[in-house]
């Protein structure tokens, strides 16, 4: 059905929760046609593939009666939280270094721009449980190299986060955590497993059974967005442009 006609609205009225799940081109025509519905909707990644398309995309999120949030299931991994735990108690520098990746193609954009949000998501989760604001958040290097994109961000004063994303064969999504040039945390998305290196023992925690989809779409049903968008977009920016 035309996302304008009488059935769709009649359709999305049925929900509460409504998760958009198609191209980044295709959502904003859909949030656009959705922005008077009292709703909770749900973008999926990537939000935006090119700069223009985040002046629109702002404009709508902020003419919208709607409740919006992220598609970031990582950031509701008990993996995730295990580490995030760790991470806001450790004092002086620490040096993250991510990579993440597969063969996955797709028309449209580039892989860079499909894999990245995972990892700019889990940013600016960590970021935004350290008080930080988007000024404390600075990109400092960026760079492109065969289907891959580096990109290096600078965190207050005392961490630092490398990322490189793109075309990785295998798949691919870990962070491992430095202090004093030393790993000190090794994150394995891919296989839900968390390494504990801090007190010279090799600690390791997996979760298999954990289910971050799910848990996400529970904190939405029960919470209203509070995300800062302005931050979201600087990040995309970083992203997005050439």
């Amino acid at each position: 059905m035309a996302e304008d006609s009488k059935d769709f609205y009649e359709l999305c009225d049925k929900f509460e929760l409504i998760w958009i799940t198609t191209t980044p081109q295709n959502q904003i025509i859909l949030l656009k046609q959705l922005e008077q519905f009292k709703k909770k909707i749900i973008l999926e990644k990537p939000i935006v593939t090119k700069e223009s398309e985040i002046v629109v995309l702002r404009q709508i999120i902020c003419d919208s009666q709607a409740n919006i949030y992220l598609s970031q299931p990582w950031t509701f991994s008990t993996l995730w939280s295990e580490a995030k735990k760790i991470l806001l108690t450790m004092e002086g520098e620490l040096a993250i270094h991510a990579e993440r990746g597969g063969t996955l193609l797709r028309s449209g954009f580039p892989p860079e721009i499909d894999w990245g949000p995972h990892d700019l998501y889990l940013l600016y989760d960590y970021a935004h449980d350290l008080g930080a604001k988007g000024s404390d958040i600075s990109l400092a290097s960026k760079r492109f190299k065969e289907n891959k994109i580096h990109l290096g961000y600078v965190l207050g004063t005392v961490t630092t986060l490398e990322i490189e994303i793109g075309y990785i064969n295998p798949r691919k999504a870990i962070w491992k955590v430095y202090s004093e040039e030393r790993e000190v945390l090794s994150l394995d998305f891919q296989n839900s497993e968390l390494v504990d290196y801090r007190h010279g023992l090799e600690v390791r925690s997996k979760f298999i059974d954990d289910n971050p989809i799910i848990t996400m779409l529970d904190y939405c049903a029960e919470n209203n967005s509070d995300i800062d968008w302005d931050l979201v977009f600087e990040l995309y920016r970083d992203l997005v442009q050439r």
